[in-house]
């Protein structure tokens, strides 16, 4: 067929056109190294594979024309992106230029003996196999360029990387040896103090002075301790911000507390060294966002820097606005850094070439420093002449209020935490498992000096013998103990003993949120990462302790669970079993009673024209509660009886009604009306939630927030209403506080951020799956430790 033997034609043209380009393309990387023309060589190709493809549909010399055209083009394009590779130093592209050329010069000198231009000869004949081969040959030198070509560069590239494996293989040892003189001073002054104590102690027995010298003496080995543990620490906190294990706990803070507790801290260093510790924060300076503790860490190290420089003066630490910062200035009367070292100071330990030759450190807590400052938002720099240095770092201004301060840590208030321990302790029994001999020792002298009985075990069979004669009152397990780890231990143990019946804390390393939700989904109680703090250890065992007490007198409570019964019993008689609602609305109710049962109550009524809704919410729980609610509804019935016509006067009249046998009770109410054929709502509050109406048609969550005080409590309600027009698809939020202030596993209010989200997740959900999710989402949380004893109601209506 001779059409078919065309369009074959004009579809190899392409087709060997489409591979050509992709062949030079991956030849000479441009993809890589020239962007530029490589957009230009992906056009042709796809152009000649659409080409190709509608070669069978296209006229055929309108198909013809087209493939040379893009032929043509290529050539031009081509040679233009090898003589520019080739210009940039891509040596194969010479012989990829040469290959090309030859088959060009072969097809001309084919062309021109066609046309007559040259004599008919053996060579002009098969001038095109000739130029076919020398291209053949010519690409494969070139390919064989090529590989040699990327041969090199791996060689480069090994090259480069075994000279960066030399050289963190001489930072990794540098580290360890300028890490092991850091801590060498430090634990030397440990062993010879404890040697020297040791001593005192056996034979200064009934010399005067000997208990004041072993305090003293303890009191430094006390000190230093401290300081290896504040070294091992910022070496931790390094790797975690550069793993970005580290994460913020903001909040709005007071720039003059945190200063204080900081300067409180550093006195004793400071007076020992005679400098004098000064504050100046005027109270105009802005609260700002940031982590509490991370900033006092900030304030530490750079009080703690200034301290260590200056041999008489003063440390300052002042602070003022800055547009949306607080500039925090640490002054020093110290004999300044160099003009060239400036720039480097907060980059020594990363660059330890930096620090060569310094002999007071390596930069470690000034390189922290810089890190948690920009976690935070902020930038640090440094000033200094000779008459002192000024480190200067900001940090962002909050757009809320800073708390009241709070007392100062103060070891007076330490001690007080310590003695009330103390006093709790009673005849409890601990058990503490733990490899670590030393650590095993630490923590048994801490606990038997707060009045506890312990037993120590080193390692995980030890503790099975102990449980298998009785159960303590509480465990303290090394996560990483032999034999099994913490997490298997406390599996174990939680088939045997609840959360409140054997008490277990987890000690760990890391102190990561991942090794902390892992104790909590295996059985712990809590977790406390090393190095463990005293005051700490004994506040986390005290609260277990008294919290298990409580548990156990549930037994005494069985006169209150009867109660309770009869409080169910009321309530299951006075709330509606269904809601009816007016033609055009459809909706449902969700109410779960708490353990002790609420106040809440519900009640509607459907008129000839209006729709009523009344949602409150009585304060106190079980019998008396749930007689007060009832006394809400009776009132909610007499009010409609009086042929009230607005929210508003419908609540004062519940109001008046039971105002007077309510004593020390209030109530919180929200009434809703709804006119069904004018769709249109009305909304009135007393104390109560604000109406939530999610408006599908625009993704829209609106608020209904009236004023309004609590019924019962004051003579002048001040009740307002609001109204609005709804609309098809529209869904309306009825909610007591139970529901609002629900704990989620953040700790935060369910009405805080969450509860909007779950309106709008739902939103496109039938109303009876949207209250599905709103039950199966509170279920979740009703085991989060500190979670609230409420009812929680929540209707649904939506606007069909």
């Amino acid at each position: 067929n001779p059409v078919l033997v065309n369009e074959s034609v004009v579809f190899s043209i392409n087709f060997m056109l489409f591979w050509g380009i992709l062949f030079s393309r991956t030849f000479l990387n441009t993809q890589k190294y020239d962007r530029l023309m490589d957009w230009p060589l992906r056009i042709l190709q796809w152009t000649a594979a659409l080409s190709a493809l509608s070669s069978f549909v296209l006229p055929y010399t309108l198909a013809l024309n087209t493939s040379v055209a893009s032929s043509v083009l290529f050539v031009f394009v081509i040679f233009f992106a090898a003589m520019r590779r080739l210009y940039h130093g891509y040596r194969p592209a010479r012989f990829f230029l040469f290959a090309w050329t030859t088959l060009l010069i072969a097809i001309l000198v084919l062309s021109l003996k066609q046309y007559g231009w040259l004599p008919y000869t053996f060579i002009t004949n098969y001038s095109l196999q000739f130029g076919s081969a020398m291209e053949v040959l010519l690409l494969s030198v070139a390919l064989g360029d090529r590989i040699k070509d990327i041969e090199l560069e791996k060689k480069k590239a090994q090259s480069y990387a075994y000279r960066s494996m030399q050289k963190a293989h001489l930072i990794k040892d540098e580290f360890l040896y300028h890490t092991s003189m850091e801590l060498r001073e430090p634990i030397e002054g440990i062993v010879g103090m404890s040697e020297g104590l040791f001593e005192l102690a056996s034979k200064g027995q009934g010399r005067v002075g000997t208990i004041e010298q072993l305090r003293d003496g303890l009191s430094v080995i006390s000190s230093t301790g401290t300081i290896v543990s504040g070294l091992v620490n910022d070496i931790l906190d390094f790797y975690r911000i550069k793993n970005g294990e580290i994460f913020l706990n903001r909040a709005s803070i007071a720039p003059d507390s945190v200063a204080s507790v900081v300067l409180d801290l550093c006195r004793p260093w400071a007076q020992a060294r005679g400098i004098e510790l000064q504050i100046d924060i005027p109270e105009s300076v802005s609260p700002i966002y940031a982590d509490e503790i991370r900033l006092r860490q900030i304030l530490l190290n750079l009080v703690n820097n200034g301290i260590k420089f200056t041999l008489e003066g003063h440390v300052r630490i002042s602070a003022i606005n800055l547009d949306r910062f607080v500039e925090f200035t640490i002054s020093d009367t110290g004999r300044g850094i160099p003009g060239d070292a400036l720039e480097d100071i907060f980059f020594l330990f990363e660059r330890p070439q930096l620090a060569a030759g310094r002999k007071s450190g390596k930069g470690l807590g000034l390189t922290i420093t810089r890190k948690l400052i920009e976690l935070h938002g902020g930038l640090i720099r440094a000033e200094s002449s000779d008459q002192g240095t000024n480190m200067i770092f900001t940090i962002p201004v909050s757009e809320s209020p800073a708390p009241p301060l709070r007392a100062r840590s103060r070891p007076e208030r330490q001690l007080d935490l310590v003695g009330l321990a103390e006093s709790a302790a009673g005849s409890h029994t601990i058990v503490v498992a733990d490899n670590d001999t030393i650590n095993l020792k630490a923590q048994e002298r801490r606990l038997i000096q707060a009045g506890y009985n312990v037993i120590t075990v080193g390692n995980s069979a030890a503790l099975q013998e102990i449980m298998a004669t009785g159960s303590p009152d509480l465990l303290i397990i090394d996560l990483y103990l032999s034999g099994q780890n913490g997490y298997e231990i406390c599996r174990q143990l939680r088939n045997i003993y609840s959360l409140y019946e054997l008490p277990i804390i987890l000690v760990g390393r890391a102190g990561s949120a991942d090794e902390l939700k892992a104790a909590i989904e295996n059985g712990a109680n809590d977790y406390l990462s090393r190095p463990v703090d005293r005051i700490e250890l004994l506040s986390r065992v005290r609260m277990l302790l008294e919290l298990k007490e409580s548990i156990l007198e549930k037994e005494k409570l069985l006169s209150i669970e009867k109660e309770l019964d009869v409080a169910r019993s009321i309530m299951d008689r006075l709330l509606p079993a269904n809601l009816q609602l007016p033609d055009g609305f459809s909706g449902h109710t969700l109410y779960l009673p708490a353990g002790s049962i609420g106040g809440d109550i519900y009640d509607f009524y459907t008129g000839p024209e209006w729709f009523h809704l009344l949602i409150a919410d009585v304060t106190g729980h079980g019998v008396p509660a749930a007689l007060f609610a009832s006394m809400v509804k009776i009132a909610h019935t007499v009010a409609l009886g009086q042929g009230h016509t607005t929210a508003d006067r419908i609540l004062w009249t519940i109001h008046e009604t039971i105002r007077n046998h309510l004593g020390e009770h209030f109530v919180t109410a929200g009434y809703l009306r709804i006119n069904a054929m004018n769709r249109v709502l009305q909304y009135s509050r007393a104390g109560h939630l604000p109406l939530m109406v999610m408006r599908r048609s625009t993704q829209e969550l609106l608020e209904l927030n009236p004023g309004g005080r609590l019924l019962g409590l004051v003579d002048d309600l001040r009740l307002e209403t609001q109204e609005m027009q709804l609309l098809s698809g529209d869904r309306i939020f009825c909610f007591t506080d139970g529901i609002y202030e629900t704990l989620t596993e953040d700790g935060l209010h369910l009405g805080d951020h969450e509860l909007r989200d779950l309106i709008m997740e739902t939103s496109e959900s039938p109303v009876n799956l949207a209250q599905d999710r709103f039950e199966a989402r509170l279920a979740e949380l009703t085991s989060v430790p500190g979670q609230i004893e409420d009812d929680r109601t929540l209707i649904m209506i939506d606007v069909n």
